[in-house]
């Protein structure tokens, strides 16, 4: 008999068998993340303590490399000259310019050709645009003009007003035809009016 019956250190002891159904496994709670006292080590939580998502030390400073990078703001431009620079990176792009619409004259202006009068062509456009707007008056529509485009031979002349329709400004822009895109241009003719802040 005392073959059957396990010896502890010379001794015979009994074992009680338990039936495997009543035993109930309980995995271990979470304890959350570490809290590092300032200046101290690390303990870890206890199973009482509350969930914790970021690592903080008892000053209340949180461990900011725990926890996703903000999105940077979208950027907006607030200078007419950053945009009118930004007008000339455009594929073909020979000149750029700011125009009032009422009178014609012409705001700001880059690029300048040797044989093409920006301020010329901008007070053109902006008759056409005045024209555009009494047809549509006539028309008795609320519809205002997107933008207008003028095709000649070797360039292409884009108007888009700034910010809504009604504006008072519009954004002017020559575009070589042996270099430029037309789509491309007007796209991005379309998001320089978005951005820029008068």
């Amino acid at each position: 008999m005392a073959a059957d019956r396990p010896y502890i250190d010379g001794e015979v002891v009994d074992v009680t068998m338990v039936d495997p159904s009543v035993l109930a496994i309980t995995a271990p709670r979470p304890t959350g993340s570490r809290t590092t006292p300032a200046g101290g080590a690390a303990r870890v939580a206890e199973a009482d303590d509350p969930p914790i998502d970021v690592e903080t030390t008892e000053d209340g400073a949180a461990d900011h490399d725990r926890t996703a990078a903000e999105p940077e703001p979208r950027s907006t431009h607030t200078s007419v000259d950053s945009v009118l620079a930004d007008a000339m990176t455009i594929d073909g792009a020979t000149c750029a310019a700011l125009v009032d619409k009422r009178s014609g004259m012409t705001l700001a202006a880059v690029g300048r050709p040797a044989d093409f009068d920006v301020e010329v062509a901008a007070a053109g456009m902006s008759v056409v645009m005045q024209a555009q707007e009494r047809t549509l008056r006539q028309l008795r529509t609320a519809d205002t003009v997107e933008d207008l485009l003028v095709t000649l031979g070797d360039h292409y002349q884009f108007a888009r007003p700034v910010g809504s329709g009604a504006a008072d400004v519009f954004l002017y822009l020559v575009v070589d035809r042996a270099f430029g895109n037309l789509a491309m241009a007007r796209l991005r003719l379309t998001a320089l009016t978005a951005t820029l802040r008068l």
